[in-house]
């Protein structure tokens, strides 16, 4: 198995959503738009995303897309904050930082909706979200891979508090 493979397999696994995204080639985004994507290259998806019509398999050409709906995933955009600050979960590296993986609240009364901004450079991404997500690469060439071995672990209630 390919390094693509193996992590559709692990999404598999875990009951996460994921779709291809348009990937990048020589800093540019694989999309009609292509250098123009500007911010958004390898960032949106193929297919319809918001009508779940996202039944294509990634290829070695795409970035990543994982559905947020059942999960939490906070998006720290600063290397300034360190990784040891929040609870042990798994957790990916981004261009400017680092995604921590919760799994989201069964309890409808505790569900999550993506916040922009949460924090100054943090924002949560849940219902409603998507992430770029391992093995995806940004437009500055930069992967998207694990930072530790961790399983992610459920949103710990002192945190869902916060949310």
């Amino acid at each position: 198995m390919n390094e693509l493979e193996l992590w559709c397999s692990w999404y598999d696994e875990q009951q996460i959503v994921y779709f291809p995204l348009f990937g990048i080639l020589n800093g540019a985004c694989r999309c009609p738009l292509g250098k123009e994507c500007g911010n958004s290259s390898g960032k949106h998806p193929k297919n319809k995303w918001g009508k779940r019509t996202v039944s294509k398999k990634p290829t070695d050409l795409d970035n990543i897309g994982v559905d947020t709906s059942n999960l939490i995933v906070i998006d720290v955009d600063t290397h300034n904050i360190p990784i040891t600050d929040w609870p042990i979960t798994f957790a990916s590296s981004t261009s400017k930082g680092y995604h921590l993986w919760f799994w989201a609240s069964d309890d409808p009364e505790k569900r999550v909706m993506t916040k922009i901004r949460w924090q100054p450079h943090i924002d949560v991404k849940a219902v409603g979200g998507l992430i770029v997500a391992p093995p995806s690469k940004h437009y500055t060439g930069k992967m998207y891979e694990p930072l530790n071995e961790e399983s992610i672990q459920p949103i710990p209630l002192e945190l869902l508090d916060l949310l």
